[in-house]
């Protein structure tokens, strides 16, 4: 995808809160994932709630899920809404920000009401959090496809509203493959699932280093998780924004001070010596 087509993604982005990339994912990696989300599912590695179904902290369950987020395209918007520049320990063409939740979802037969993914509605251009939704299936209406009010991630609202102004709401469908980016300001919901289909979706929150995790990535990721990432995926988990202890020692930026070795450091490191650099 050329840099001039990126740029109208994130221009989508800014202006109406949400942005597709078609074909993010390719056939094989789809496949994959569904087949893991299907056995994980089998196994009930899942939460039923209101809005469907969720298989949770996908990374606790296999190091394959990170990665349909590293694509080059995807990874390309994340890096220009959510970089921080000042981040100085990990090299500036690599992500820092970092991932806040990884699950799955299948939506139910009631639908999921509108909501904010955001935990505060700040007002201003700059995202500090985003949402990805890679669709492992196609997603129409009857499989229970995203809403969305274009332009709500500007509103500065706090709360949810579960209100739908049918002249502002967009269905948003997806095939198998594509990518859904918001704002995670942005007002949205899903529609109920009509379907025996189960239109499932892998779904990362992203989020500036410095905002924190909605679980304890760095603390509950079972160690044979661990040692299967690469350096820039520990990064991404979290591993190198780890809140230091004390002030004590060299300078940090993101928690832990990696020197200039940037993942180099990273890559050699024991787990147990994380949190005490």
């Amino acid at each position: 995808m050329t840099s001039t087509v990126i740029d109208t993604r994130l221009e989508e982005l800014r202006a109406q809160g949400y942005t597709i990339v078609r074909k993010a994912l390719a056939g094989d990696m789809v496949a994959q994932g569904l087949q893991l989300i299907e056995d994980l599912h089998t196994q009930h590695e899942f939460i039923e709630f209101a809005g469907g179904t969720l298989v949770p902290y996908l990374c606790h369950k296999s190091a394959w899920f990170v990665r349909p987020f590293e694509q080059p395209v995807l990874e390309e918007i994340f890096k220009r809404v959510l970089n921080d520049p000042d981040y100085g320990t990990i090299p500036s063409e690599q992500p820092n920000y970092i991932i806040g939740e990884l699950a799955a979802r299948s939506n139910g037969p009631g639908g999921l009401k509108l909501h904010y993914d955001c935990t505060r509605a700040l007002t201003g251009p700059k995202a500090l959090q985003l949402t990805a939704a890679i669709a492992l299936e196609d997603r129409d209406e009857a499989q229970g496809c995203t809403i969305m009010i274009p332009g709500s991630h500007l509103d500065g609202q706090e709360h949810s509203d579960p209100s739908l102004d049918p002249e502002r709401a967009v269905s948003v469908p997806l095939r198998a493959g594509d990518a859904l980016i918001w704002d995670a300001r942005i007002k949205h919901g899903a529609h109920p699932r009509r379907s025996q289909e189960k239109g499932w979706l892998l779904i990362a929150g992203l989020q500036l280093w410095a905002l924190k995790q909605r679980s304890d990535l760095t603390t509950a990721l079972p160690e044979r998780i661990y040692r299967r990432l690469t350096p820039k995926q520990k990064a991404l988990l979290g591993f190198c924004s780890i809140p230091p202890y004390d002030t004590s020692g060299a300078p940090y930026m993101g928690g832990v001070h990696l020197s200039n070795k940037g993942y180099e450091y990273l890559d050699g490191l024991k787990r147990d010596q994380w949190p005490r650099l």
